[in-house]
């Protein structure tokens, strides 16, 4: 049992572009699973992101889109810019579960209720509700694991936001193409 091997991520331009996620139904539920381990919890740091303007952002920290999120907080954030900026965006303090052993996240998004639903190793931690409809969570932007996969951080309205690549190491990385139940996760 337990993660044998895992992708190390050094921070200095590491990771993996991926082609836009749009083929994966940009308007039903999605679910997204990451096993990581951060080296430490200190900057904004990007886990992964999919998107621009409309988009997906699993990240350490809120960066300048959302300071009021610490470095030591782990986000899971999905939002619409077209239209006006919708966003249904959950944090989680990782400090209690330190950086020594691999953290499992999942991240949900039922696109009926536009909610965003955050799971730590298992566990729910929280959810919030955007206050209007996203009705795209993909965008155009090409998507990155440990790093931008375009031009702009998605999940956090476009541009970088002071974002930088990710130092530590991503062990597993899934998308499902539904919302896993609580007994799944």
């Amino acid at each position: 049992g337990g993660i044998n091997g895992a992708y190390q991520f050094n921070g200095m331009g590491s990771g993996g572009d991926l082609d836009s996620l749009n083929d994966q139904g940009n308007n039903a539920d999605v679910s997204f699973e990451i096993w990581f381990r951060p080296s430490d919890l200190t900057g904004s740091e990007v886990i992964f992101e999919t998107g621009g303007g409309n988009g997906v952002g699993i990240a350490l920290g809120g960066g300048t889109a959302d300071p009021n999120i610490p470095d030591s907080h782990v986000v899971f954030s999905v939002t619409q810019n077209s239209g006006g900026t919708q966003t249904a965006r959950v944090s989680e303090d990782l400090t209690p579960y330190g950086v020594d052993q691999f953290i499992q996240l999942v991240g949900t998004f039922e696109i009926s209720t536009d909610t965003a639903t955050l799971y730590i190793n298992g566990a729910e931690v929280g959810d919030a509700t955007a206050a209007a409809a996203i009705g795209d969570w993909t965008g155009s932007d090409a998507a990155g694991i440990g790093k931008f996969g375009g031009s702009n951080m998605g999940g956090f309205g476009g541009q970088s936001h002071g974002f930088t690549n990710f130092e530590g190491e991503i062990a597993i990385f899934r998308v499902y193409d539904r919302l896993l139940t609580d007994t799944e996760v």
